[in-house]
């Protein structure tokens, strides 16, 4: 059996990658490209949904934890610091096991804070890991 590197699917001339590496592009009908349309918007709305919610409520977040809200504001900070830097880190992750893997176990540690958060929803250090794993789980 072929491992997937060495493999070569046959694709038409007119759907094989541009450069070396890049992925195939095969060749849809119009209604399955809208099809993928629609569902990229849907999940691009659904995946900053969350932190669309965060950032329209820090006042207030402040206000019922008592809090000042420039603490409260580096809350969208850490998740957008997590989010970058974890494009880069995932690389080698995704590559050595596997993108369904790690997305579970990224997942799986999202849904895990999120618990604890709801378990004790005073903890600062729990809103914190919290926005940290969501900023992991949605580059994953």
């Amino acid at each position: 059996m072929n491992s997937p590197s060495t493999s070569n699917p046959a694709f038409p001339p007119e759907a094989r990658p541009m450069f070396p590496g890049s992925p195939y592009s095969p060749v849809h009908s119009p209604a399955r490209r809208a099809g993928y349309a629609a569902i990229g918007m849907l999940l691009a709305t659904l995946v900053n949904l969350g932190n669309g919610i965060v950032l329209a409520n820090i006042p207030v977040f402040a206000g019922a934890r008592s809090d000042y809200l420039v603490a409260v504001s580096l809350l969208p900070g850490v998740y957008i610091a997590c989010n970058a830097s974890a494009n880069l880190m995932l690389v080698k992750g995704r590559a050595q096991f596997g993108i369904p893997k790690v997305t579970s176990l990224l997942l799986l540690a999202y849904a895990s804070c999120a618990l604890l958060l709801a378990v004790a929803p005073d903890s600062r250090l729990f809103a914190i890991l919290l926005c940290a794993s969501g900023g992991f789980a949605a580059a994953a």
